[in-house]
């Protein structure tokens, strides 16, 4: 950015805009090979055994090389995923509090916070998001938890300039791998990374909603 935020606001968001833009492009193609194997996993587990990779860059139904070739498929990947779902299901991981000493104060307060714990665990069914994460790890070996607050959650505390206040609440969304673009594929920690684009689509009437931009389909 060569000119400063203040000389022209509608500038430089235009500008910021287009070097998000530019950046995910290049981040998109960097991965492509990456998603194409995640695609065919995806593939292999729906029955479709007969997929690959094209020249074009794109996962394709293959056709067979003659005529009198037969291509049955034997989904022999369903079965074990299966397997091992059925088998990390019963090894949940559980989110506890330790005191920070033995004084009685600690001990008191990290009884209060465990139950505080178990009770936003139980509320945001907890339980539910561990098993659509384990789903795409086992899939496709990766999955990621969004950890965030949602002031619009909660109870209502009042009213300001029309609108209402609320309490807040945790917020946990699990997101699939195909929505994550780090700066560089070869980091292996999230806190390695410089910068992560998130990238989904949604529906145009949605970016109205919340940006007042009318854009195409």
């Amino acid at each position: 950015m060569k000119f400063n935020q203040n000389e022209n606001t509608e500038r430089f968001s235009e500008e910021l805009a287009g070097e998000i833009t530019a950046d995910f492009i290049e981040r998109q193609k960097a991965r492509r090979p990456l998603e194409n194997v995640w695609e065919l996993c995806l593939d292999f587990l729906a029955g479709r055994q007969n997929m690959g990779v094209s020249a074009a860059g794109d996962v394709r139904e293959q056709d067979a090389d003659y005529f009198w070739q037969s291509r049955n498929v034997y989904n022999h990947v369903l079965p074990v995923m299966d397997t091992r779902l059925a088998k990390l299901a019963r090894v949940r991981p559980a989110m506890s509090v330790r005191s920070a000493s033995d004084d009685d104060s600690d001990l008191y307060t990290s009884r209060i916070a465990g139950k505080v714990l178990k009770a936003t665990c139980a509320r945001i069914d907890e339980d539910a998001l561990i098993s659509s994460a384990t789903r795409w790890s086992e899939a496709i070996g990766t999955a990621f938890y969004l950890v965030g607050w949602n002031p619009e959650k909660g109870k209502v505390l009042g009213l300001s300039d029309g609108r209402a206040v609320c309490e807040g609440d945790v917020e946990i969304e699990v997101i699939s791998p195909f929505e994550i673009f780090p700066d560089d594929l070869t980091r292996e920690n999230v806190e390695d990374c410089d910068s992560i684009i998130r990238a989904r689509v949604v529906p145009a009437e949605k970016i109205a909603e919340a940006y007042g931009v009318e854009v195409h389909g």
